[in-house]
């Protein structure tokens, strides 16, 4: 987490494949299959790490203050889910498509949203497509669609 590297390790040998230089507060990460990318979410937005070129490729910052402690996404489904962390709960999150490259804050009016992992409150849809988020002060629980195919519930 307070380290400015990240590491590739073969799991059979537990040798070190390669290291690069990233931002620091690592926490969450998505793997976009198709084009064997990585998404590390780091303290001022999202390294990404090419993994069959060994090199990082464009940084996205966030797209508002704060920063993403983990990432809800399925293998096939290339946007991922991020609750947004400002101060104690949040009304925002963070939808990061792994296809375009591009992450955008949404604003949940109303809601008051757990910013960590730790805090749970979230559930990821078998399908990869739907997220549930309940909210920690009002007795509701939003249901936020992340499938960028389909135009009428995406966000």
């Amino acid at each position: 987490m307070h380290n400015k590297w990240a590491r590739a390790i073969d799991l059979d040998t537990d040798a070190i494949l390669f290291q690069v230089e990233i931002d620091t507060l690592a926490h969450g990460h998505a793997f976009h299959h198709d084009s064997q990318t990585l998404f590390l979410a780091t303290l001022s937005g999202f390294e990404v790490l090419d993994v069959a070129d060994e090199t990082l490729g464009t940084f996205i910052p966030y797209p508002s203050a704060g920063r993403v402690n983990f990432l809800y996404h399925a293998g096939d489904v290339p946007v991922a889910f991020g609750p947004h962390k400002t101060e104690g709960s949040t009304d925002k999150i963070i939808l990061l498509n792994m296809e375009e490259r591009t992450a955008e804050a949404l604003t949940v009016s109303g809601a008051s949203l757990a910013w960590n992992i730790s805090g749970g409150n979230f559930a990821l849809a078998e399908s990869g497509k739907m997220v549930v988020a309940a909210d920690l002060v009002n007795p509701r629980a939003y249901l936020i669609c992340i499938d960028a195919d389909n135009g009428s519930c995406y966000r």
